[in-house]
């Protein structure tokens, strides 16, 4: 419809302009003839242009009510489109969090604070059984040989004469005291196999239960697990600690102390007994104070009732 007035204006301005521009010609004619008298021939009446014939085609150009507007296209509504995409981002984010990369000044505070774990775990959680190996100070254990912060020699270890690589035992079957630094080596190296035994034996597939994994669990909360596994050996950490993993991702630290809490054999007036005593409970409060959730044990004596420290 817009179209067709479109051609009906076009075509009458059109129209209008020939008929001025023949008016004006046949005038021009007129004025040569009459210039032309000399040669004795009657001059034509000049023609007359049609009055107005101007003016109405300067308001079929220019008039509001003829000017052809633009066709209106429909207008793009991206915003219901929106929402849907955000969603469909949102899944897919959520099914493949990636984990910013550690800034090198964030890896160096883990690596220190983890370096500070070990050392106060090695030398006063577990303390230095000595450069050689002697029979364990473990309640009701008369077999088990320790050497270093805490580490149990094992068959194997006998047969091969050595410890993580390093040679106890030379050809003479005589014992060769390890270096200070290679008990923090066995003790690193302990912790870290412990904590791989207690992953394959259950933790990983529990952290997945609960929607997350050890990789993005806290460090602070990391290290005193680490110290669980290496504490109890990692299988059994790994089978039997569970509600601890939830504690540690909620980062809930009355939870993860109460979950922590462990029984074990102690001596009582003489009589081995086995259960929550003094020194486990300690010992679950310096893994605290070390990994650096605490600084004292007020915050966590309520689920650590035995504690002295």
């Amino acid at each position: 419809m817009i179209l067709g007035q479109r051609k009906a204006q076009v075509f009458g301005g059109l129209l209008v302009a020939l008929v001025l521009l023949y008016s004006e010609g046949l005038n021009a004619m007129v004025e040569v003839t009459q210039n032309s008298n000399g040669l004795g021939r009657p001059s034509p009446p000049p023609i007359k242009r049609p009055e107005g014939l101007a003016k109405q085609f300067d308001a079929a150009v220019t008039a509001n009510d003829t000017v052809v507007k633009p066709i209106v296209r429909p207008v793009f509504d991206k915003s219901k489109y929106l929402k849907a995409i955000a969603d469909a981002a949102a899944k897919v984010q959520a099914a493949n969090v990636i984990k910013p990369k550690l800034r090198p000044k964030v890896m160096a505070e883990q690596a220190a604070l983890q370096d500070s774990f070990f050392e106060g775990i090695s030398t006063i959680a577990e303390s230095d059984h000595g450069s050689i190996p002697k029979a364990t100070n473990d309640e009701g254990d008369n077999t088990t040989l320790d050497i270093g912060y805490g580490h149990k020699i094992t068959n194997t270890e006998k047969a091969l004469k050595e410890i993580h690589g390093i040679p106890y035992i030379d050809k003479a079957g005589k014992y060769i005291p390890i270096t200070q630094e290679q008990k923090n080596i066995i003790f690193q190296k302990d912790m870290e196999m412990h904590l791989i035994e207690a992953r394959k034996a259950g933790w990983d597939k529990k952290l997945k239960a609960i929607g997350t994994r050890w990789e993005d669990l806290d460090i602070k909360y990391k290290l005193p697990l680490m110290s669980l596994a290496y504490n109890l050996g990692g299988a059994n950490a790994g089978k039997q600690y569970t509600k601890v993993l939830q504690a540690a991702k909620d980062t809930n630290l009355i939870d993860f102390a109460k979950e922590l809490r462990r029984t074990s054999a102690y001596k009582e007036n003489g009589v081995v007994k086995n259960g929550y005593n003094k020194g486990m409970d300690n010992r679950v409060v310096r893994e605290l104070m070390y990994s650096g959730l605490i600084t004292d044990s007020s915050k966590v004596k309520s689920v650590l009732g035995l504690t002295n420290i």
